[in-house]
């Protein structure tokens, strides 16, 4: 699974990663285990397409939000919080993962030894347990979605809780929860008549699926709102702008970046309002009224919800 090349022991590529995706710790432990914790907020945009090699990892969403897309497959795997991700893939391909910035991001990942592709690739190749599963059309390899148990919470939880191992017994301990973990996924997918995800009610109102051209016009949207976050914006102009209409902005834009409109026009007049905190000293009240915001009590508000502390505070950092 791509999200697993986050955390590969190269030193070029845990450097590369570590530019995009902040707070990623990570240490081998037995018998070819290794695993990641990624505790982080990241103040941009994560969009990396990368090459996958053959393997078997699980990654745990304790919090977070973002899509995976495998290459061939129109339909994007959605990162939920409380959802684990199984891959395996015996050839490697080529994929997308995307994570929304200014969104907290917990997750435990951990990769197995190899030989265990013996066991799991019939058993995801087979594609009838429980889930919702992603298949690449041409290569052997697939993803299962699947809502995480109580226990599977708790294991997650006891990883960020305890952080990367520092000693062997600690290491011995990370293994055998990960074993656990792989032992109970292997059970869930032979499971006769296991429980799938609920299918959506029929009268309830379907999702369209984005496809190229209004990936392309989202994006537009984006830097639209990028380049004018200081002006006085509406969700019909900036449709206007890309050629897209106001209900299908909305719903897409969140779809696709994980937060709605408004709230981006927020993160990038605060981004704004930071580097003026920064790099001037303007009163808060002047960088309030500069960055859009119609009162200093409002960027306050919002800034200490976004940085834990308020402007000043902020500034004198």
């Amino acid at each position: 699974m791509s999200i697993d090349t986050l955390l590969r022991p190269s030193a070029p590529t845990l450097e590369q990663h570590n530019q995009y995706m902040p707070g990623i710790v990570w240490t081998e432990v037995h018998d070819g285990v290794r695993i990641g914790l990624v505790d982080g907020f990241p103040d941009r945009d994560v969009c990396r397409q990368v090459n996958v090699d053959r393997h078997l990892s699980l990654a745990m969403m304790i919090k977070g939000s973002g899509h995976f897309l495998m290459e061939g497959v129109s339909e994007l795997c959605t990162y939920d919080s409380g959802y684990c991700y199984l891959s395996c893939a015996c050839e490697p391909f080529t994929c997308m993962d995307f994570f929304p910035a200014y969104h907290d991001l917990k997750l435990a990942i951990m990769h197995f030894s190899l030989e265990w592709l013996e066991v799991f690739a019939p058993l995801m190749a087979d594609g009838s347990g429980s889930g919702r599963w992603f298949s690449h059309p041409q290569r052997e390899a697939s993803v299962v979605r699947l809502r995480m148990t109580a226990e599977e919470q708790r294991i997650a939880g006891r990883f960020m809780a305890d952080g990367v191992p520092g000693n062997p017994l600690q290491g011995l301990k990370a293994h055998a929860q990960a074993m656990e973990l792989l032992w109970g996924l292997a059970q869930r997918l032979t499971a006769e008549g296991a429980e799938h995800e609920q299918p959506r009610p029929l009268d309830a109102p379907t999702l369209p699926r984005i496809n190229r051209r209004e990936r392309r016009m989202l994006l537009a949207a984006r830097t639209y709102i990028q380049e004018h976050c200081l002006e006085a914006l509406t969700v019909a102009e900036i449709g206007r702008m890309v050629g897209m209409g106001h209900a299908a902005l909305k719903r897409q834009f969140n779809e696709l970046f994980g937060t709605s409109v408004y709230n981006y026009v927020l993160d990038c007049r605060l981004e704004q309002a930071g580097k003026l905190l920064r790099s001037s000293d303007l009163p808060v009240k002047e960088v309030a009224w500069r960055c859009g915001f119609s009162h200093s009590s409002h960027l306050s508000r919002l800034f200490r919800q976004r940085h834990a502390m308020s402007p000043k505070e902020y500034r004198e950092a």
